[in-house]
């Protein structure tokens, strides 16, 4: 019973695939070590966000451009020396708080907010217990979601002999 199957597969998917694969093996490779650890040394060891000198990554601003010379250039490229924090806060539309904390922690910001929302709940302490109350809220709601789904588990096994089809 063999019968040919023909998948496809979205151009995105390959061009995404393609782009790791041919990235994995520039980053695997001697020359771009090399490059990395001479930029990391060059900028000074630190996240230029937070100073940081834990988990550097080098981050690209132009992350098409992996096919180009330019690319191992790091000064061409345009490239940032960030904490892992601070790069996974960058591609989330965040940057650093440039505010100080009284906690000593790094807060990040929305980049076109004014203050990140530790510094907005510090300033407006009547909005801080509301905050509070709908974190609680929430959590409750999770719990309540968690117990409905192992319930639905429980039943299913219950039902089916614990055994899958």
């Amino acid at each position: 019973m063999n019968e040919d199957l023909t998948t496809t597969t979205c151009p995105e998917t390959t061009r995404t695939t393609t782009r790791r694969k041919n990235l994995k093996k520039k980053w695997g490779g001697k020359e771009w070590k090399i490059a990395r650890e001479k930029f990391i040394a060059e900028r000074g060891g630190k996240c230029e966000w937070c100073e940081g000198t834990e988990r550097l990554t080098i981050h690209h601003p132009m992350r098409n451009s992996y096919g180009d010379l330019a690319y191992m250039n790091f000064y061409l490229s345009g490239c940032i020396l960030l904490c892992s924090r601070c790069h996974a806060a960058l591609h989330a539309g965040k940057v650093l708080c440039e505010r100080e904390h009284a906690d000593g922690e790094n807060h990040y910001r929305s980049h076109d907010a004014e203050m990140c929302s530790h510094c907005y709940l510090q300033e407006h302490p009547e909005i801080k217990e509301l905050a509070e109350i709908a974190r609680a809220e929430k959590r409750k709601r999770q719990r309540e979601i968690r117990k409905a789904q192992a319930a639905k588990v429980k039943a299913w096994k219950e039902k089916n002999g614990g055994k899958k089809k």
